[in-house]
């Protein structure tokens, strides 16, 4: 296994650089992104309830009925109260700027209510503040986590400045000021392969159950963890069976508090692709070549889920098999515009980096590939500062919303390089899975 642990040659200068990115970013993001949205919003009149948080009050609301009342989340009249907590009033559809009537409906398992019940004890102005400090931990907990799990080995300065990086890229911020539940799903899988790595497998199982209040997300994971604990039962068996205890309780948890929630949670699904917009690569290549494409990134998926099903975990062939899992869950399952997201593409990126020297020395589309993944990555943060500045030198150029977008024009494509670069892993991966499965058997 490759390391970290020579990159960079000077990680005090690296960390340097960090700070200084970091600094841009937050000035952009809080100081240019920010206020231009909320004038947006004003201008709507969509701003007269919370936007801090906003991604986490819908849980939050449904919670309390539930706790107070049993009221069942997936109605209409429900989806009105989350609207006015999150406007300050419900959506019309009379008018053309709000969004379509059913927006923000409640599209979450019943358990995830359940797994978030002691925040229903708080008004929402005190879990806000409360979820506000812990995030920042948990997403710093996360990464640390994966890089454990893979493992990745860094010098401390190095490591706070991957760790400064991940905390300041807009993915994770727009997480941190939404209070977005993906954060905890991440930290969720994250303990889950840290789990496996260690062998506990009832532990990993349990947690990758409670990771299902995010469904799309996890699916993927879920699916070749239970065919990977099966294919090797006697060793790996606590993995499903923790999986399926968990799971089944959460289950039978929920029917009793709402009998009959399964169906109206999946006809809740069904609507909610009917209002949002599509999958990434249908928002970027089209409805018809995006389904094409989408069906051809599942069936790599499934072969690779198959072929690796008896890989070890912290092996090569584990951690490609997680990173690209994860980033084909984000390309093909979440809204195209769902950007906090993509914070589930850190494993990916950290398997990619420990193998950086077989990009940037190769010749040819694969070296090209990992300048433009760089450049794609680092984007964010450059432009940050070029907007920062130009706010200072010519404040009327940021009346424009295009221009103030600039640093965030390369999230689309950002994942699709990154699966690219994976996939140049896919041939030599399955090799070696297959001499080494062979010399198992």
């Amino acid at each position: 296994m490759r390391y970290f642990s020579r990159m960079p040659r000077n990680s005090t200068r690296f960390l340097a650089l960090a700070i200084l990115l970091a600094c841009g970013m937050t000035g952009y993001y809080f100081g240019i992104f920010l206020p231009r949205v909320s004038s947006i919003r004003a201008s709507k009149q969509l701003d007269g309830g919370y936007f801090e948080g906003g991604d986490f009050y819908p849980l939050w609301l449904t919670s309390v009925e539930l706790r107070r009342a049993r009221v069942n989340p997936y109605t209409e009249t429900m989806t009105r109260q989350i609207q006015v907590g999150l406007y300050g009033r419900p959506l019309d559809p009379a008018r053309s700027t709000d969004p379509p009537p059913n927006y923000r409906s409640f599209s979450y398992p019943l358990f995830a209510d359940l797994l978030i019940w002691p925040t229903a004890m708080l008004s929402f102005p005190q879990a806000r503040i409360l979820l506000a400090i812990v995030f920042v931990p948990i997403a710093l907990f996360t990464a640390w986590t994966w890089m454990n799990a893979f493992p990745v080995n860094l010098p401390p300065f190095a490591l706070a400045a991957i760790l400064l990086f991940y905390v300041t890229s807009y993915p994770l911020l727009e997480t941190l000021v939404a209070l977005q539940p993906t954060l905890l799903v991440a930290a969720l899988l994250a303990v889950s392969m840290w789990a496996l790595a260690r062998h506990r497998y009832w532990l990993a199982g349990v947690i990758l159950a409670l990771a299902t209040i995010k469904p799309q997300l996890s699916a993927l994971v879920t699916v070749w963890v239970l065919l990977w604990s099966v294919s090797a039962w006697q060793r790996r068996k606590g993995a499903a069976l923790g999986f399926s205890l968990a799971l089944f309780t959460l289950l039978a948890a929920s029917q009793l508090v709402l009998p009959g929630w399964l169906h109206l949670w999946i006809n809740s699904l069904l609507d909610y692709r009917q209002y949002t917009p599509p999958p990434l690569t249908q928002l970027v290549m089209g409805r018809v070549i995006g389904f094409g494409v989408g069906i051809g990134l599942f069936l790599i998926a499934a072969v690779v889920t198959w072929r690796t099903r008896y890989a070890e975990p912290r092996t090569d062939e584990f951690n490609f098999t997680v990173a690209l899992l994860l980033g084909v869950s984000v390309v093909l399952f979440p809204s195209g515009d769902a950007v906090y997201e993509h914070i589930l593409l850190l494993p990916a990126l950290l398997f990619l980096g420990l193998r950086r020297r077989e990009f940037l020395d190769a010749r040819g589309p694969r070296r090209l590939l990992a300048y433009l993944l760089i450049s794609a990555l680092l984007w964010q943060w450059i432009m940050a500062w070029v907007l920062v500045a130009a706010r200072v030198l010519t404040p009327s150029v940021l009346h424009n919303m295009s221009t103030v977008l600039i640093p965030l024009r390369l999230a689309a494509p950002l994942p699709f390089l990154v699966l690219v670069l994976l996939g140049y892993h896919v041939a030599p991966s399955m090799a070696n899975l297959r001499k080494s499965a062979s010399l198992t058997t």
